[in-house]
C-alpha cells in the first residue's frame, strides 16, 4: 500500500490545462518553451515515473505521441538557441489534436483505477489507522512488548479498510503477546501450561492465585465475548461497531497489563503464533 499525494494529481491537472489553454496561432520559440516545458515534464513523469505508471496501459501510446509533439515544439536552451524562431499555427493545432486524444483516453482509464477514500472509524484519525496503528495503544507498548507492535499496526490498517475479522485476529495476537509478558512477570516458578494461549494463561493465574483480578476479569471478558466467537468459521465481525467494541476491550486489557509490566520483563517462551482457542 502506498499513500497518494493529492497535490501531485492537482499539479498534473494544472500542467494539462496549460495545453488546453494554448491558443491556435503562431508562437516564438521562447513563448513555447515557457508554456510547454512544465507540461512535458509533468506528463512524462506521470506516464513513466509515477506511482500510477505501472497501472497505465491504454493511454501510454497516446501519451508518448503527445510527448513527441511537445518535444517537437520545445527548443532546448543552449548558446546558439534562436529564441525568435517562429512555430506556425498548424503545429499548435497538431499538438492540440494529440492532446485531445490523450485526454479522452486518460479520463476513461482513470475511471478504472482502484482509488478509494478511507473514512474515519469511530472518530479515529484515518492517517493514524493506516500508518501509525501502534498509537491506538499506550506508548509503552513498543518499549515493553515490541513484538506486539507489528500486529497493532496491521490490525489498525485492517480497521481503516473495513476488514473487521482480520482486524480482530491481529489485535488478539497483540493482546496475547502482551499477556505472555505479563504472565511471565507474575507466574514465577509455578508450573506453566504447555501452550501459552489466552485461555490457558488466565486459567493458570487463577489456579495459582497470581495476577491482578481486574486484569484477569478483562481477559475473561475478551475470551467470552470476543475471542471464542471469532475463532469459528461461521462467525465474523460484521460491522465497525463490533470491531470498535473489540478494539476497546483489547485496548483496556493491554493498558492494564502494560501498567504492571517493567520495561524489560523477560519472556519464558518465544512468542510463537498459536492457533486460536476453540
Amino acid at each position: 500500500m502506498q499513500r497518494i499525494d493529492g497535490a501531485y494529481l492537482y499539479e498534473v491537472g494544472a500542467a494539462l490545462r496549460k495545453i488546453t489553454d494554448l491558443e491556435e496561432r503562431d508562437y516564438s520559440a521562447i513563448d513555447l518553451w515557457v508554456a510547454l516545458s512544465a507540461p512535458r515534464q509533468e506528463i512524462g513523469q506521470f506516464l513513466h515515473a509515477s506511482v500510477f505508471s505501472g497501472s497505465l496501459k491504454t493511454v501510454r501510446q497516446s501519451g508518448d505521441k503527445l510527448l513527441n509533439e511537445l518535444s517537437a515544439l520545445i527548443v532546448e536552451p543552449g548558446p546558439s538557441t534562436d529564441w525568435s524562431e517562429v512555430f506556425p499555427e498548424w503545429k499548435i493545432s497538431s499538438l492540440k489534436r494529440a492532446f485531445a486524444t490523450f485526454e479522452a483516453i486518460l479520463k476513461a482509464e482513470l475511471q478504472t483505477f482502484a482509488l478509494y477514500h478511507v473514512a474515519s472509524k469511530g472518530g479515529l484519525d484515518t492517517q493514524c489507522l493506516t500508518d501509525q496503528g501502534q498509537e491506538l495503544f499506550p506508548a509503552s507498548l513498543q518499549l515493553k512488548v515490541p513484538e506486539a507492535v507489528g500486529d497493532a499496526v496491521v490490525g489498525a490498517r485492517c480497521l481503516a479498510f473495513g476488514l473487521w475479522t482480520a482486524m480482530g485476529f491481529h489485535f488478539h495476537r497483540a493482546n496475547e503477546a502482551v499477556l505472555r509478558r505479563y504472565y511471565a512477570s507474575v507466574i514465577g516458578a509455578a508450573k506453566q501450561p504447555k501452550h501459552l494461549t489466552l485461555g490457558t494463561m488466565t486459567s493458570s493465574m487463577k489456579q495459582n492465585g497470581v495476577g491482578d483480578t481486574n486484569i484477569i476479569a478483562a481477559l475473561d471478558n475478551i475470551r467470552e465475548f470476543h475471542r471464542n466467537p471469532i475463532a469459528h468459521p461461521d462467525h465474523s465481525l460484521g460491522s465497525d461497531e463490533e470491531a470498535l467494541s473489540l478494539y476497546a476491550s483489547i485496548r483496556a486489557a493491554v493498558g492494564y497489563m502494560l501498567d504492571k509490566l517493567p520495561p524489560a520483563a523477560p519472556l519464558t517462551a518465544p512468542p510463537v503464533v498459536l492457533p486460536l482457542a476453540p
